[in-house]
This record gives C-alpha cells, structure tokens and sequence, in this order.
C-alpha cells in the first residue's frame, strides 16, 4: 500500500526538479530569441556557476562579439569604399563634361556616345550615394521616414538602362503603357545633408 502513495509523490518531485533544472536554460533561449543586430554587443546576463548553461552563455557572447564586429568592418568598408569612389567618378565626370561641351567639333555619334557615358557615370553615382546611405541607416545615423515615390519614372529609368544592355546583346526591350503611380517609399528625414 505505501509503495502507492510514493508513486504521486515521486512523479511530482522529478516533474519539480526537471522544471528547476531546465529553468536557467529557458532563461538562456528567452534571452537569445532577443539578440538582434542593434543589441550584438551588449552580452547575455550569465548565471556564474560554472555549469553548461553558464558556458552555452559564455559561448553565445564570443559569437555574438564576432558578429558585431563583422558588421562594424562591413559598415567601415562600404563607407570607406563608397567615399574612395566618389573621386574617381566626380573626375569622370568632369572630363566628360568638358568632351561634351566639345560637341559641335565632333559628330553625332561621338556626342552620343559622351552623353551615354555621362549618363552611366551620374548611375554609378547615385548607386555610390545610395550604398552610402544605406550603410549609414543601417548604423542608424540616418533617420528614415516613408515618402510617396513616382512609380513611373523608376520603371521609365529600369527601361532605359534595359535598351542598352538589350541593345549590347542584340535583343529588343519595349515599353508600351507607362501609367503614373505613386508608392510609398523610405527617404531621408534630413534631406540632402545625410
């Protein structure tokens, strides 16, 4: 007859230090589903003993460490990257400028070709100001905020830059209806200054 009555109270004891025990690591998964990239540097509180989940938590900081300082490498490479380009193309540009000024001395093809380089010189550009701005919000240096984009005028852009790859490849790209539309898209909230 005792051995019935220790059966409850055995399952209950086992359930009670199962759940003690698998506490600190539901603290530790809780703690980890929070880690995201603006919070990589600040480490997972340890619990101090010594034990496997104190040295899971020990583990997880070194990586998230890692991690943290991949990211900021990456940053500092793209804007130190993107800043060195800028020269070359604000000379590129120049030059170019100044051929095209020349144009009444060259033909027609010349001056089209010039205004085509001119014109793949100022993409190069924008694309360089973009990954700038990019790597800068994505440091939160820069405040962003949803503005209405003309829809329109990017496909109107896409196509032109697909008449010259299509043309280079021998292909025909058409563009039949272009109606105006608006959506919103993320801007600056600091203007050109960013």
């Amino acid at each position: 007859m005792a051995f019935h009555i220790l059966i409850p109270l055995v399952l209950g004891g086992g359930w009670w230090l199962m759940r003690r025990s698998l506490r600190p690591l539901a603290a530790l998964t809780g703690n980890v589903e929070r880690i995201h990239a603006e919070n990589l540097c600040t480490p997972l509180p340890r619990n101090g003993n010594g034990d496997e989940v104190d040295r899971l938590t020990v583990a997880f900081n070194a990586v998230t460490a890692r991690l943290h300082e991949s990211f900021q490498q990456i940053r500092t490479f793209t804007l130190q990257a993107s800043h060195e380009l800028k020269t070359p193309l604000a000379v590129m540009r120049a030059q170019l400028d100044t051929a095209l000024r020349g144009c009444p001395a060259r033909t027609g093809r010349e001056c089209g070709w010039i205004r085509g380089q001119l014109a793949e010189v100022e993409r190069l550009a924008r694309i360089v100001d973009a990954l700038t701005f990019l790597t800068k919000a994505d440091a939160g240096l820069v405040r962003l905020e949803k503005r209405p984009v003309n829809l329109a005028d990017l496909v109107r852009e896409s196509f032109e830059d697909a008449l010259l790859l299509a043309e280079a490849a021998g292909l025909r790209v058409e563009l039949q209806v272009c109606d105006a539309a608006t959506v919103l898209g993320i801007g600056t909230g600091c203007g050109s200054s960013c």
